[in-house]
Parts: C-alpha cells; structure tokens; sequence
C-alpha cells in the first residue's frame, strides 16, 4: 500500500492519474483503512501536509455513512434539493478546514430555494459540540454553457445596492438566455440597476470577452450563493489522535453533514 500511494501521489501530481489506482484506494479504505499508510491529523501540520490531511479526510469519508465526491474534490454529497455537495478545502493561511456549500448552484436548485417573495434566509451560524461557528456568505451567480461552467459574478452584501436575488427577479431572470431576442440586454440593464457604480460586475465576470466576444448563442444563469463556515484545523486534530481509530472523525465530520444540510431556513 505505500508503494500504491506513493504512485498515486506521483500521478497526482503530474496529473497523470488513473482510474485503477483511484479505485483500488477507495476499495482499500472503504475494507480496511488500516492498511493505509496515513498519520491522524494530530500529528499533521496544516502547513507543511495538504496532500496527508487531505487523503485521512477522504478516508474518514469512506468509513462514514455520507456518500463521496468524485473528481478528486473533497466532500460529500448534500442529500437536499437545493443544493448538490459539501465540500472542504484546506486554508493554510488561515489555519482552518473551510466547508462550502454552494445553495441556487442550478436553476432547478433555485426553484426550491426561492418559493417566497423576497431572499432566501440561510443561518448565520451553526453549532458544532460546544462551539458556534459563523456562517458567511456570498453570492455566486453562475454562467454555463452546455452544462460547462465559464464565467460568474462573485459578489457580497455590501456590493448591491437593492436586493438582487428575490423570487421575481428569478423567475424573469434565470435560466436559458439567448443572444438575440434581446435576454442578454436585459441581465445587463438588470445588473446595471442593482449594482453599486464602484463595484464593476463586467470586470468581475469579464462579461465583454466571455460574453460578448464569446461567439456564443445562448447560456445559462443560476441565482446561488457560497455558503462557508471555517472551522480550526485543530478541531479536526483533537477528533483525529489514533491513526488506527477513525470513529471521532466519522462523528465529526457526520455532525458538519448535519448542521451544513440544515442552513437553508426557508
């Protein structure tokens, strides 16, 4: 199994992967993680072991009842309609393993989000054993072509200077928008009004290279938001002591699942 790791991570980084190795790791955690050759978090350093901290936390995955993301991202699947998956990245220069979820990422995600008038209400903050962690958000409004991201516009609170993402405006605004029946002149006028004047959403989205100069016919938009709570990785530690024992971590990480899956207040 070292000698399998060590090839993985060489593919990795030369991102030369295959799916054998892949699959033959996921197979090995999921029967016994035992064999690995993975230190706990409590003896890894955020600084200095992204890659280390990153495969005990897919592990832990696997031993969980939550269901993992593919595509080498780091995660799970989010079992609500508004949104599809919880994923972790780690923040060296922060010290914290931030979790997102990322609600509206589709059109379909939206139709359950926006069912009132006006914005969807998220919590601000969640609680996780005796700690409470803020939960800070942004806004993501989403292009994609042939179901392929290209471009967003990433904004905050304080760059709007009405409220954007209300029921009605997604109901006339998202979805499907074509070039020539004049829906792209209308996102524009749209976000022209609701905008601050310093706040340059074309620069933001590079609307004029990838928009207007695309040659593209049509797109579509979603109305979503980024959802991020930053936990200290040493959490994570103090639930991750015993390389040979997972349990803490598995509750841990289920309990995320948990608090995270419930943001959306309706």
């Amino acid at each position: 199994m070292k000698k399998a790791v060590h090839i993985h991570n060489l593919q990795k980084a030369t991102k030369n992967h295959t799916r054998f190795h892949n699959y033959f790791i996921k197979y090995v955690r999921a029967h016994n993680f035992e064999w690995l050759p993975q230190a706990a978090l409590a003896s890894l350093e955020i600084k200095a072991a992204s890659g280390p901290i990153f495969d005990r936390i897919a592990t832990a995955i696997d031993q969980s009842d939550l269901r993992s993301l593919e595509n080498k991202r780091l995660g799970f699947v989010c079992e609500k309609p508004w949104a599809d998956e919880i994923l972790f990245a780690i923040n060296k220069e922060k010290g914290t393993i931030d979790i997102r979820v990322y609600p509206g990422n589709t059109k379909n995600q939206g139709w359950h989000l926006f069912t009132q008038d006006g914005e969807p209400q998220f919590k601000k903050e969640i609680e996780l054993g005796d700690n409470k962690y803020n939960v800070l958000k942004n806004y993501h409004t989403k292009l994609t072509s042939f179901q392929k991201y290209f471009t967003s516009i990433d904004f905050k609170d304080d760059a709007i200077i009405a409220p954007l993402y209300t029921r009605d405006n997604f109901m006339k605004h998202s979805g499907r928008k074509k070039r020539n029946n004049g829906d792209w002149d209308k996102l524009e006028k749209l976000f022209d009004i609701h905008f601050k004047s310093e706040f340059d959403w074309k620069k933001d989205a590079d609307w004029k290279d990838k928009v207007r100069g695309s040659g593209k016919s049509q797109f579509d938009i979603s109305f979503g938001y980024e959802l991020i709570v930053r936990i200290p990785y040493s959490e994570f530690q103090r639930r991750d002591s015993n390389k040979n024992d997972l349990e803490d971590l598995v509750d841990f990480l289920e309990e995320v699942n948990k608090q995270m899956s419930s943001l959306f207040k309706k």
